[in-house]
């Protein structure tokens, strides 16, 4: 059909939200994931961390991620 009217056809993806507002809770869902999984090894080890503490690392670790966008994915 693009042929015949002359015409290119062309896919895009678009986003439903801002690229900024994906990228952040995607940074915050890989730091959850990551500091959980440190915080269960050291809860295993009775060495767990207060919530305060959890927040704080998972905050720090998201805003490291967003300067590697690479690593989100």
């Amino acid at each position: 059909m693009a042929e015949a009217l002359d015409c290119e056809l062309h896919y895009a993806l678009v986003p439903r939200k801002p690229l900024k507002d994906i990228m952040g809770e995607r940074a915050l869902e890989v730091a959850r994931q990551h500091v959980g999984t440190v915080a269960h090894h050291m809860a295993l080890e009775s060495q767990s961390v207060d919530d305060e503490v959890m927040r704080e690392q998972i905050e720090e670790l998201a805003e490291q991620l967003l300067r590697k966008p690479r690593d989100l994915w």
